[in-house]
């Protein structure tokens, strides 16, 4: 897919991307060499993803694009979701 982002910060070196399955997220800590955990994400395939600076929020969005949902790491809560056309121009 070649989809994967990281954030590097004093200590840590945190790598988000696409899991073995559609919509999930895997979390990997690059200076340890190890999963840290997985998120169901989407419910279809992924085709955008990032990882905040600072490492503490995840945002993807999916092949259809119709919202970029914004998720909290480590603890994988939806915080926010966006959606196309919701906001009148």
């Amino acid at each position: 897919l070649g989809l994967a982002d990281m954030c590097v910060a004093v200590g840590r070196c945190h790598a988000v991307l696409p899991a073995a399955a559609p919509g999930q997220i895997l979390f990997f800590d690059a200076l340890q060499l190890h999963a840290l955990s997985t998120l169901h994400a989407r419910k279809s395939a992924l085709a955008a993803l990032a990882i905040s600076p600072c490492g503490s929020r995840v945002a993807s969005a999916s092949e259809k694009g119709t919202t970029v949902s914004v998720h909290s790491f480590p603890q994988g809560e939806l915080l926010h979701a966006f959606r196309r056309g919701a906001i009148p121009a």
